[in-house]
């Protein structure tokens, strides 16, 4: 279905945030939420900024000539290597943002939820300078071309989004509960790996799996996407660290693999297609006779 076009400027205003000098931080119980580009990373924030660090009163706003923007307001980052995380976040109640932040206030035609959702999508590099400190301007985000259903199509799409956003979030709490109970079976029904209190036979690690951290193309951090077609896994906590649209980066196989952090030791159990994230992450696949599953609770339960 084809959408007309409108410049971005047309259906939000581009705004940017102001400075927050030091002595003005740390307070928790003044009137507005004063919110900094490290704020979006704080438990809690990662869609609406509900976690507050600093508030500042009506006051000092007067003062520094500063001003909250309104509920609904999506803001990101806009100067240095922060654009390429291509975070963004939306207001819950008027606040204030620092000078690192871009934010935009939706008008009268567009959804805020709607915008937001398009916003995962849009990489912020795309409209940042290129230089020794990227940056975005005012003007070049105004520009930007975004589709403009009708309002009922822009509420169909938000509901059908805030769902797959709900399922998402029930399959993050349901591998979060696996995580705790599989050990704890694991246990019950093996032993521990370390100790092999039941005696069973052992294979040295070369003799279960085969390393083809080699025949997966590795993604850096910086070309992550928050949205795309493939989703990216390397050695971080999340499974899925990020997206990509670049097909020519999945590496086709026939099982299920083993991604290994070389830094962080962590353990992911993959039986999906996917592209290998950055540095530090290595792909092991399980050799005839052994089932990935099995191997992959080894490891994660190996001291």
């Amino acid at each position: 279905m084809k959408w007309h076009h409108v410049e971005m400027g047309k259906v939000a205003n581009v705004v940017s945030g102001f400075g927050f000098p030091r002595e003005f931080q740390g307070l928790t119980d003044e009137e507005f939420p004063f919110f900094k580009v490290s704020d979006m990373n704080l438990p809690g924030n990662e869609k609406c900024m509900t976690t507050i660090a600093n508030t500042i009163s009506g006051a000092t706003l007067k003062k520094l000539k500063a001003k909250a923007f309104p509920k609904g307001t999506i803001i990101f980052p806009k100067i240095g290597a922060a654009i390429a995380t291509n975070k963004k976040r939306v207001l819950t109640q008027p606040s204030v943002v620092d000078n690192n932040v871009m934010g935009l206030i939706p008008k009268s035609q567009i959804n805020s939820w709607y915008l937001y959702y398009w916003m995962l999508q849009f990489d912020l590099r795309s409209v940042s300078n290129i230089g020794p400190v990227p940056s975005m301007r005012k003007t070049e985000v105004e520009r930007v071309s975004i589709p403009l259903p009708p309002p009922s199509e822009q509420r169909r799409i938000v509901e059908i989004l805030d769902q797959a956003d709900a399922l998402r979030k029930k399959r993050a709490e349901a591998d979060a509960k696996a995580s705790r109970i599989l050990p704890a079976l694991f246990y019950g029904m093996f032993g521990d790996p370390a100790t092999n209190p039941k005696g069973w036979e052992q294979k040295s690690f070369d003799d279960t799996f085969d390393d083809c951290t080699a025949k997966f193309p590795k993604l850096q951090r910086n070309a992550y996407h928050q949205a795309g077609k493939f989703p990216v896994v390397d050695q971080g906590k999340e499974l899925i660290a990020g997206y990509t649209d670049d097909k020519s980066l999945v590496t086709a196989v026939d099982q299920s693999v083993i991604v290994f952090g070389d830094h962080t030791r962590i353990v992911k159990f993959v039986d999906f297609p996917f592209v290998a994230g950055a540095d530090g992450s290595r792909v092991f696949m399980a050799k005839k006779g052994f089932l990935p599953a099995f191997l992959a609770c080894q490891l994660e339960l190996q001291p």
